[in-house]
């Protein structure tokens, strides 16, 4: 019967059905665990760039907390407080999610002191602009002009700079 093309029945058939199965458990397996490095060499490169990007962020906050008078009030986010990578599939999905909270704190904090600085610096480029201005239209010698922009830039160059003030001037 198997040479003229029929089934072949029996215990041949039973082998052929668990033989199909162990090698697609083994291609599915191969490929699980291709997945999961792939996945902790990726934990491991993310905790790298967000463990590099903590140290400049720091810096922008503390510089932030030197130059501007009212800083926000954001803390930096630590990605060591999380551990080591793990091994498991379902405790590295999570770390890998816990990660991208930390990369979004990261981003949230890097805008928000960034902020006021970029603030400061636009108020000083207004600040030369109107200066360029007076002197172009010969207002630069009036005393009402000298004293405005002598006023504004000192509320820009204080530091701490009140970033309130220095908008309103």
């Amino acid at each position: 019967r198997a040479a003229r093309g029929a089934d072949i029945s029996g215990r041949l058939a039973e082998l052929e059905v668990v033989a199909a199965r162990a090698e697609r458990d083994s291609i599915v397996g191969t490929a699980r665990r291709h997945e999961q490095e792939r996945d902790r060499t990726r934990a491991v490169g993310l905790v790298k760039q967000l463990q590099a990007r903590k140290d400049a962020v720091t810096e922008l906050v503390n510089r932030c907390r030197r130059e501007i008078a009212t800083p926000p009030r954001l803390a930096v986010p630590d990605v060591t407080r999380l551990g080591e990578v793990p091994i498991q599939a379902a405790a590295l999905t999570a770390y890998l999610t816990r990660l991208e909270q930390v990369a979004r704190a990261m981003d949230a904090v890097e805008d928000a002191y960034s902020e006021p600085l970029r603030t400061r610096a636009s108020l000083r480029y207004r600040i030369e602009q109107a200066e360029q201005t007076s002197r172009t239209n010969s207002r630069a010698s009036s005393p009402t002009v000298a004293a405005g922009l002598a006023e504004a830039r000192s509320a820009v160059e204080a530091t701490p700079c009140d970033i309130a003030l220095a908008r309103a001037r």
